[in-house]
């Protein structure tokens, strides 16, 4: 039989609910900008000298698409502690990992972003 996992108390759970919503805007954000950013670029391609202003508004959207939408993830996966009993530690530690797993492609992103601007530039 397993032991009983701990559950976060009701003030606990507010600061992961605030955070939940905190995270899930971001990524909502993050999302619609990168869509915003990316439809400028179509918008450029019927430029033939706007190819490096095309690259550029790419390189850009589809970073902060892939981030927008871990975010999501990440939010999600917080309301899951605070909309659950029983599996709080489980559920922290999924979050706890998908955040981690974010940072990382973040971090792969912004490496991706500098050499598509180096590229064309």
């Amino acid at each position: 039989m397993l032991a009983d996992q701990y559950e976060f108390d009701a003030a606990q759970n507010e600061v992961l609910r605030r955070s939940a919503r905190l995270t899930t805007v971001w990524g909502v954000v993050a999302v619609l900008a990168g869509l915003l950013v990316a439809y400028w670029g179509v918008r450029i391609m019927a430029d033939p000298e706007g190819w490096a202003e095309v690259a550029a508004s790419f390189g850009t959207a589809i970073p902060l698409i892939v981030v927008g939408l871990a975010s999501l993830r990440i939010g999600g996966r917080l309301m899951a502690i605070v909309g659950t009993e029983g599996n709080d530690v489980t559920h922290f530690m999924d979050a706890v990992s998908a955040v981690g797993r974010a940072f990382m492609l973040q971090a792969i992103l912004i490496v991706g972003w500098i050499v598509v601007m180096m590229a064309v530039r």
